[in-house]
């Protein structure tokens, strides 16, 4: 969608249900730069702030979706979960408003990579590295959890900064605990997620997703951490922890099979790490690990084992 300019005349509180004080909207405020991407129903641009001569990052609705129902309900409780964050490790909300009658709300712009993109161009994570990560992460998962699942972790959505901070990012499929019952749930991946089981909407990035998000069950804590485990398995071995030729054999895989440990995939790793990433991918939530603290105080003391033999 070519834009050369983002305005907005009126603060969004009459669609964000009352929630919402921002400043008025002036036109012309936002400048945008560049596309930063678009997924599911949203599309997220860089824009210059010319209120605060800063540089923000802008979300609105794809304009197929502006009169989805579902779709605007989505954006609103996005908007509503982020602004609740107060977080290093936490993408900051800033403003929402109107952009030519479309919802939408900037946040900080983060510089850096995705995990995604550096397990694409192989970058390996070592044992302490991973510990760091997973240390900014869980405190941010610990955090959000007291308000909401995020129900969407996977490499794409942390960030790597500059600096070798985390960010956690894409709150889009995140429930609250008081709306949990009020809102259908979503796929972000419309294409891919429809008719893959009858039982209930498909949530998340699909490869990520623990069995009961794929049966249609509500989604807690510990589906976090399934998916934690997940993204700690690639990170480790630069493979992916399910795979599949289909939608039907990746189903089977995530629901039955467990991957190869991952010290035997790569031999530099501790064998006391393949029950801590047995234990996230564990099929019945009450079988994992039940924080995402528990993972990284089991990840601490294999690291302080490992040094203390060699």
């Amino acid at each position: 969608m070519a834009m050369e300019r983002v305005t907005g005349t009126r603060n969004a509180d009459s669609h964000m249900d009352g929630e919402y004080e921002p400043d008025q909207v002036l036109l012309d405020r936002y400048e945008v730069e560049r596309l930063l991407g678009r997924g599911g129903m949203g599309v997220v641009y860089l824009v210059h702030d010319r209120k605060t001569d800063t540089r923000v990052a802008l979300k609105t609705i794809q304009p197929k979706y502006v009169t989805n129902t579902k779709a605007v309900i989505r954006f609103k409780r996005e908007a509503k979960t982020v602004r609740r964050f107060e977080h290093p490790a936490i993408v900051e909300f800033f403003d929402a408003g109107l952009l030519h009658d479309n919802m939408y709300f900037t946040m900080e712009y983060v510089k850096g990579q995705s995990i995604r993109r550096m397990l694409k161009e192989r970058k390996r994570f070592g044992l302490g590295s991973t510990i760091r990560i997973l240390y900014l992460l869980s405190d941010a998962l610990t955090v959000a959890h007291e308000h909401s699942v995020h129900r969407d972790i996977s490499p794409g959505n942390i960030m790597v900064t500059p600096d070798k901070m985390i960010k956690l990012l894409d709150f889009g499929l995140a429930k609250l605990a008081e709306t949990d019952s009020d809102v259908s749930p979503l796929s972000t991946l419309p294409t891919e997620a429809r008719s893959l089981t009858n039982r209930g909407a498909i949530l998340g990035t699909f490869r990520y997703m623990a069995p009961e998000q794929l049966e249609g069950q509500t989604a807690d804590a510990r589906s976090d951490i399934f998916a934690l485990g997940a993204v700690i398995y690639e990170m480790m071995t630069g493979r992916k922890a399910f795979e599949g030729k289909s939608h039907a054999s990746l189903i089977t895989a995530i629901m039955s099979s467990q991957p190869k440990p991952v010290s035997t995939v790569n031999a530099t790793l501790p064998a006391l790490l393949d029950h801590v990433i047995q234990r996230c991918l564990a099929k019945d939530p009450g079988e994992r690990w039940q924080s995402a603290y528990d993972v990284v105080r089991e990840l601490k003391w294999i690291s302080e084992r490992t040094v203390e033999a060699r």
